[in-house]
């Protein structure tokens, strides 16, 4: 239940803006936990090799960049495993 704490003094709403971000984050890992958790998938990682690498999402009508992996970057990769 989301409550309208716009009247409550500074110091108490910064408290409950972290409080709330704290929550987000755990809701995140918790999420990423069970992902990581599959017993059928292999994870990998890349890491960039170069000052700027780019990365593309193939598909049947071309492709298109997703992103940049900066120098100090690293790719996570799961891949199914295969039966």
């Amino acid at each position: 239940m989301k409550h309208n704490v716009d009247k409550l003094p500074k110091w108490t709403q910064k408290i409950i803006k972290e409080k709330e971000r704290e929550i987000r984050d755990l809701q995140a890992l918790k999420k990423l936990h069970g992902l990581l958790a599959e017993k059928d998938r292999d994870w990998y990682t890349i890491p960039a090799t170069e000052e700027s690498l780019p990365l593309f999402r193939l598909h049947k009508n071309g492709s298109h960049q997703v992103c940049y992996l900066n120098k100090d970057d690293i790719f996570f990769v799961g891949r199914a495993k295969k039966n």
